[in-house]
């Protein structure tokens, strides 16, 4: 068992999520996206895995664990990929058999002792095994005392075998699991069948783009209904890639792919509109991107809070109250949109007056509040567009305070406008109540800017209330848990005796949606290539024979 003393690993000052908000959103991304995570790059993995799986279950020297067999077939299968492409990306740990091999870089062996090419017990398999058994190539059995590789997983396995088969090291892969050293030559004839970047010429290319669409499991796009398979959401996420593809006018990067979801709606996007049969998947992933930038906007407000409390010896609340109203200024609003807002103190408005001075500035036409909202919730071109307000957020810094408040609040204020009108019964609507009030949901937020709104409550006590409930009590609690959770130490403010002193610095981010790796593998699938005199890309005619049954299965 080799039991280890743990308590020093749990003091560490460990985690990210300092206001615990973050949950929800990857809650989302496992829903759309379940079979892809951040650190699953490569898409010829699903294969190579699926075949050390049978391989081990048919045959393995006499008192190998899995662990052990699984590492010394992905020490070769690694060595084979750097020595036939040296630039290959994406391959668990490249850097030590990358280093390994310029050691022996004119021998004509290379010795496998190369175990510590990961620390994970499993390799890389680690990272895969998880979103395996989403895909349905790995089952557990239901005493969860062991596993078995499924038809599907059996089938991907063959379509490795087979484009190895003709491989010296295929021949004789029995010995070389045993075997001290590896012929170069060996390595280099293996490489040519296994590598990476080759997916797109081998026979596992066809039923990998079938595991990870998943055209075999019914299309279903609404998270309430949790008898449901999530898997067939895959189909529709990576089918709203293609779409995007097909007009794309630049590299599809997570920037590019959020700046499509939340415009597409807004019938003034020339860059993007999606394909009917995809508004379901365009829905979610728009609420995905509302409720990260919404966490990203009390984020800052957390960060800037810290920002004030750096250099005093301790200070109040109500201190960080007056700083704020003297610095969220009409004119700080103004310059940040290059809106033209009456001069009246923000701080001394109510809310309800201040959103209606924003949509004035903002040019919504006149008219009953909710049918304004609704316009400007259309318009991708509006100042007020949460994207628009949030990449001005994310260009901004604390070093011009002025500014950064005040993107830091138009981006709340901005998001309640958009969301205020999106009708509550819909499917997306359920991630924004998700979270409820221990998370601070979306939905609770909207129906607090609600309230306030209706009873005239003025604006400096809505960003009070902002800044109380929602950032300051809310990383108090997050860091509470994680302390008596793990002992791990989060808190970046101290608080006794109504004064606050400063611990350490914060920042705003964004969560990872898996987009660049879900990009990566639909390149490995050769679904879609660059062109290299205008860097566009444009879909293969596989891509488009994809695309197209995307958007037919999901019509059905």
């Amino acid at each position: 068992m080799n039991p280890r003393w743990i308590t020093p690993i749990y003091q560490e000052e460990t985690g990210q999520d300092y206001l615990g908000l973050r949950l929800v959103q990857e809650h989302i991304v496992d829903f759309l996206l379940p079979g892809i995570i951040t650190i699953t790059p490569r898409a010829r993995y699903y294969a190579f895995y699926s075949w050390l799986l049978v391989e081990y279950a048919q045959k393995h020297p006499t008192g190998w664990s899995f662990n052990r067999f699984i590492k010394r077939r992905e020490q070769i299968f690694g060595l084979a990929n750097v020595i036939f492409d040296r630039s290959v990306v994406g391959l668990a740990g490249y850097q030590k058999f990358a280093a390994h091999w310029q050691n022996y870089l004119d021998a004509p062996e290379i010795p496998l002792t190369v175990d510590d090419y990961l620390q994970a017990g499993r390799g890389g398999y680690d990272a895969y095994a998880g979103v395996m058994r989403t895909l349905e190539l790995v089952a557990e059995h239901e005493d969860q005392q062991g596993w078995e590789v499924t038809l599907k997983g059996q089938a991907l396995a063959a379509a490795f075998a087979q484009a190895i088969a003709g491989t010296r090291y295929y021949r004789q892969r029995r010995h070389y699991d045993e075997a001290e050293t590896i012929e170069v030559d060996v390595l280099l004839e293996y490489g040519a069948g296994c590598a990476l970047d080759l997916l797109a010429q081998q026979p596992d290319q066809l039923p990998t783009l079938a595991c990870l669409f998943a055209f075999d499991t019914p299309f279903a796009p609404d998270p309430r209904r949790v008898e449901n398979s999530r898997l067939g959401n895959m189909r529709g996420t990576l089918g709203l890639l293609l779409d995007m593809l097909t007009q794309a006018e630049q590299p599809l990067t997570e920037n590019v792919f959020r700046r499509h979801v939340a415009n597409a709606t807004c019938t003034d996007y020339p860059a993007y509109q999606p394909a009917s049969a995809l508004h379901p998947f365009v829905a979610q992933w728009q609420m995905f991107q509302w409720r990260d930038i919404y966490t990203y906007g009390l984020y800052a407000l957390w960060s800037y809070f810290l920002h004030w409390l750096k250099g005093r010896d301790r200070d109040s609340f109500e201190n960080f109250g007056e700083h704020v109203a003297a610095v969220l200024s009409p004119t700080a609003v103004n310059n940040t949109l290059n809106l033209s807002l009456p001069s009246t103190n923000i701080g001394q408005l109510s809310l309800k007056q201040h959103l209606a001075d924003l949509l004035d500035a903002a040019g919504a036409p006149l008219g009953e509040w909710h049918e304004r909202c609704h316009t400007l919730a259309g318009s991708s071109q509006s100042p007020l567009n949460p994207q628009t307000v949030y990449e001005k957020l994310a260009a901004s810094n604390l070093q011009t305070p002025d500014v950064y408040l005040a993107a830091s609040w138009l981006l709340l204020a901005t998001l309640y406008l958009r969301l205020c009108t999106l009708p509550r019964e819909s499917a997306a609507w359920h991630w924004a109540e998700e979270g409820g009030a221990r998370r601070r949901s979306l939905a609770l937020f909207v129906a607090g800017m609600e309230q306030r709104s209706e009873n005239d409550v003025s604006v400096q006590e809505t960003w009070q209330w902002l800044f109380r409930d929602y950032v300051i009590a809310q990383h108090t609690l997050a860091s509470l848990d994680k302390w008596r959770q793990r002992r791990a130490n989060t808190f970046h403010f101290r608080y006794e005796d109504g004064w606050f002193s400063f611990v350490r610095d914060g920042r705003a981010d964004l969560s990872a949606p898996r987009i660049r790796q879900a990009v990566d593998m639909l390149r490995d699938l050769a679904l879609f290539a660059v062109d290299p005199e205008t860097n566009r890309p444009f879909l293969t005619d596989l891509g488009h024979q994809t695309w197209q049954q995307v958007v037919e299965g999901n019509h059905e």
